[in-house]
């Protein structure tokens, strides 16, 4: 008798998992019960929703709970998946389907590297925007990304960004920036492709700025503009530059620190300048497009009525670059960047802030907090505020496992969570084998601080590898 109820047993459970290996849900198709499984393209991960392309070319969209287990190498939009999930499917209804699986398979070779060209828009830590010559804009999440600035990072500068995955339409979410970079070569490739409208207006500068051969602070500085002085502009950039008549050439000077509004009291205008020469040869000048004020350092912006040339601070009365001034260092840990470009490092235990919207930035996994970082300014450390910064450099490496990303928790599965930072990049981050310090454990909603393993981390994927998770601080 107990031999046959065995026997009836294992005929039962090689049914079953025979059932489960073999029913897959098709297109049109009901899966009654049981396990099921759809096999399509990624398309996108957010908002706890898990969207994939069958077959047939239609966008069948799931849910993911706490229930579903991630099998993934890459994360990335275009990426051949599985999902493997318990209930029925109809059509592209999943309303009966729970997730218990998403195996990503990748692709068989490394993912193909795409690129996207256009101005920047905004920038933050761990998030930019791009808009491209046709109006679009992109919003990128550029976490881990390498990064080249060859003149700090302002709104306005022409970027490229090179990616792997696919944009569908406005949703980058599936990609992975792989490299930003703003280099001078760039900046001509695209010259030809900004959209310019015809003006013909007298315009004033609101600030000492440059005036260059092009819509970029990579181009070369052809003279500059003092306060009130006066010139004519021949066209307006859709890229936040003027384009002008400079000694009868053709110039560019950023829109920002042009003005329509005559002054109140002008002055006689200067006699035209051609290609004016600092009285010495700056060492480093890497001078803004901008009116900074003039207890920083900068080598441009200074407003105040001094009638002296570019460059020249209140304080000293110097000329550009303020070359005797020694180059120093500080090297430490990364604890804050701000939108405005300030940068807060550890350096021994004790907090600096720099300004570094102007200076040469190279990262080569971002800008993490916890990452090491080195400065090269001029100044004095005390009042690290106001130093001139030079450049910005990373550790090659970042292996210090402190690397950490704070966010809210979108949606958790059983090894992994998705997180969305307060500068709206969104991360998919695997937890298996993490160490969780949360008070009430990984909860949707609750906002917690990941310190990232970036020697698991691949280039081209999307996915994080986290080594501890802890509640914000």
């Amino acid at each position: 008798m107990k031999k046959g109820l065995y026997l009836a047993m294992a005929a039962v459970m090689v049914f079953s998992m025979t059932g489960c290996s073999t029913k897959k849900a098709e297109t049109g198709s009901v899966v009654a019960e049981n396990m099921g499984e759809m096999d399509g393209s990624l398309k996108s991960f957010t908002n706890a929703t898990l969207v994939i392309t069958d077959k047939d070319g239609k966008d069948v969209s799931f849910a993911i709970t706490d229930k579903a287990k991630f099998s993934c190498k890459n994360m990335l939009a275009g990426d051949t998946v599985t999902v493997t999930y318990n209930g029925t499917v109809e059509g592209t209804d999943t309303s009966d389907a729970t997730v218990t699986e998403v195996d990503d398979k990748g692709e068989p070779t490394a993912p193909k590297e795409q690129e996207i060209v256009g101005t920047l828009e905004t920038y933050s830590a761990n998030s930019l925007t791009l808009k491209t010559n046709d109006g679009k804009q992109y919003s990128f999440s550029i976490v881990g990304a390498k990064q080249e600035y060859r003149n700090g990072i302002e709104p306005g500068n022409w970027i490229h960004i090179t990616y792997t995955g696919t944009i569908n339409g406005a949703d980058t979410s599936g990609v992975k920036v792989v490299k930003i970079t703003d280099d001078e070569a760039n900046t001509k490739e695209e010259k030809a492709k900004v959209n310019i409208k015809d003006v013909n207006e007298k315009v004033w500068a609101t600030a000492v700025v440059n005036i260059r051969d092009n819509y970029s602070t990579d181009a070369n500085v052809l003279g500059s503009l003092k306060v009130n002085d006066e010139l004519t502009r021949t066209g307006d950039c859709d890229n936040g530059w003027s384009r002008v008549d400079y000694n009868g050439n053709t110039a560019y000077v950023y829109a920002k620190y042009l003005t329509t509004t005559a002054p109140a009291a002008p002055t006689q205008p200067a006699a035209p300048v051609s290609n004016p020469q600092p009285s010495q040869p700056a060492q480093q000048t890497k001078p803004a497009d901008s009116g900074e004020s003039s207890n920083t350092g900068s080598t441009e912006g200074t407003t105040e009525n001094t009638g002296s040339t570019e460059g020249t601070t209140e304080n000293t009365g110097s000329t550009e670059g303020t070359t005797d001034a020694p180059q120093q260092t500080a090297t430490g840990f990364v604890t804050d960047l701000g939108v405005d470009g300030v940068l807060v490092i550890d350096v021994d235990g004790t907090d600096y802030t720099f300004n570094i919207t102007n200076a040469q930035q190279n990262y080569a996994n971002g800008i993490l907090v916890g990452n090491e970082v080195t400065v090269t300014y001029v100044g004095d450390l005390s009042d690290s505020a106001n130093a001139t910064v030079y450049s910005v450099v990373d550790s090659a490496t970042n292996t210090n496992n402190q690397s950490r990303i704070t966010g809210t928790i979108q949606s958790a599965s059983m090894n992994g969570l998705a997180l969305v930072t307060d500068d709206n990049a969104t991360l998919a981050i695997s937890t298996d084998g993490a160490t969780v310090n949360c008070a009430n454990g990984i909860l949707v909603g609750e906002k917690i601080t990941v310190t990232l393993d970036l020697d698991k981390t691949v280039d081209a994927s999307n996915m994080f590898y986290a080594s501890t998770i802890d509640d914000a601080q």
